[in-house]
């Protein structure tokens, strides 16, 4: 299995003004932030571990998703292009 990450910050410009205050990440649908249907996602497709690279708000993904245990998954943080261990919660 190859590695996966998955690019979770940027400028937000185009979903504004909802993203003025959390990343488009975290932004809902049907009911839960998207990051969490990505995960999902990745999960049914074979893949165990993961790597989120965060970037501005990146504190609030890393809360949100925490080690990805509750998506079936091993999730590892990049902030400065270097893998950090997950907050244990």
């Amino acid at each position: 299995m190859l590695p996966v990450a998955i690019l979770a910050g940027d400028w937000r410009r185009g979903f504004r003004p909802a993203t003025e205050k959390i990343p488009k990440s975290l932004l809902e649908v049907n009911g839960e932030p998207f990051i969490a249907h990505q995960l999902r996602l990745l999960k049914a497709g074979g893949v165990f571990a993961g790597g989120v690279v965060r970037g501005i708000f990146g504190e609030m993904v890393r809360d949100v998703v925490k080690n990805g245990h509750a998506f079936g998954l091993d999730v590892h943080y990049s902030l400065t292009g270097r893998l950090l261990e997950p907050r244990e919660r």
